[in-house]
């Protein structure tokens, strides 16, 4: 009987580890490698969007759970607690390890509680906290 007990346990403890790693549905348009493809600037008042040289280094992952990652695959520095898609607010929250940069040390980060993204098919705009935007595309 206590062996029956346990089985279902750990059943039970299996079954929610796969739980785990399902995607939100507001979260899973946007799950997946963005690459940066133009920047906004405003000059005496005219804002205008130029053309990123941005490599794959420069790349924007969305993990399953809206854990954001760099282009190689590491946390992702200055990372916001939420994401605010399309209106929709949306706490990250890990739930699974978060690759630890080494270079996230020595930077200094603003409190940021959450990028405004809209998001458009395979395209998205990010307007950050300081009021900067950047329009990303998917990487297929």
């Amino acid at each position: 009987m206590k062996a029956a007990g346990y089985l279902m346990l750990l059943v039970l403890l299996m079954s929610c580890n796969r739980l785990q790693r399902v995607t939100p549905a507001e979260l899973k348009p946007l799950v997946g490698r963005w690459r940066p493809v133009a920047t906004q600037q405003t000059t005496n008042g005219d804002t205008t969007w130029n053309a990123s040289t941005a490599s794959a280094a420069a790349d924007l992952f969305v993990r399953y759970d809206g854990v954001l990652l760099e282009g190689k695959g590491l946390q992702l520095c200055c990372a916001p607690p939420a994401l605010r898609l399309n209106g929709t607010l949306i706490p990250i929250e890990p739930r699974d390890e978060v690759p630890v940069n080494p270079a996230c040390a020595s930077i200094r980060c603003l409190n940021c509680p959450a990028w405004s993204i809209a998001l458009s098919g395979d395209e998205f705009v990010v307007t950050y906290c300081d009021g900067g935007r950047t329009r990303y595309a998917r990487v297929r």
